[in-house]
């Protein structure tokens, strides 16, 4: 396998962080179980061996309701150990593992199943086909939304200006040689004329 996952369970388990540690590939710790001390302590394991790691957020509650996400413990993580972190994520829908994306989740994690009727304890908290399928589509788009961060003006947006911006204009006509005063001045659409922006120094 190229990366190993560390589970809720096993992130105080010493012999079993040290044997992932020594295997050299990246990991995912899973702190539904676990305190800021449990992942320091796993956290300091791998970073002695200088194995990469990301921190997925979790809650071990199955299905896991909405109020005990704590989506901003995503925040928390990434600050106190420098690394990335994602969401492994219980909840019954598709929500809040898109939310988590929009919030700087580099992976989510979900059960998925068949069938929620199937015999066993996940089944019933674990995504179907369509479901999963509407949750890639879900975190791809929220990926494009996010976009450079940069806000400029869209040189593409120049036909939407000319339509829905304003131009200078005057409010009644103004006989040729007469001195322009305020009075005289408005902003109307189009936006193809002098900009709006002009206005006070016209």
């Amino acid at each position: 396998v190229p990366l190993y996952k560390i589970a809720s369970g096993e992130v105080s388990n010493p012999p079993l962080v040290q044997a992932v540690a020594a295997t050299g590939r990246p990991v995912l710790i899973s702190t539904g179980m676990s305190g800021l001390e449990d992942v320091e302590a796993a956290g300091g394991t791998l970073r002695a061996a200088r194995v990469p790691f990301a921190v997925l957020q979790c809650t071990s509650t199955y299905p896991c309701p909405p109020d005990k996400v704590n989506l901003r413990a995503m925040s928390t993580l990434a600050e106190r150990f420098r690394c990335p972190v994602g969401l492994s994520d219980h909840t019954s829908d598709i929500h809040t593992s898109i939310a988590a994306v929009a919030l700087g989740a580099v992976c989510v994690e979900k059960h998925f199943t068949l069938s929620r009727r199937l015999y066993g304890p996940d089944h019933h908290a674990s995504l179907e086909p369509a479901d999963l399928a509407r949750l890639v589509d879900g975190v791809r788009q929220v990926e494009a939304a996010m976009g450079s961060g940069e806000k400029d003006r869209d040189p593409s947006l120049n036909p939407a200006r000319a339509t829905f911006e304003k131009s200078v204009v005057t409010v009644s006509p103004v006989p040729e040689g007469t001195p322009i005063e305020a009075s005289m001045l408005t902003t109307k659409r189009p936006g193809n004329g002098i900009t709006a922006r002009a206005l006070a120094s016209v």
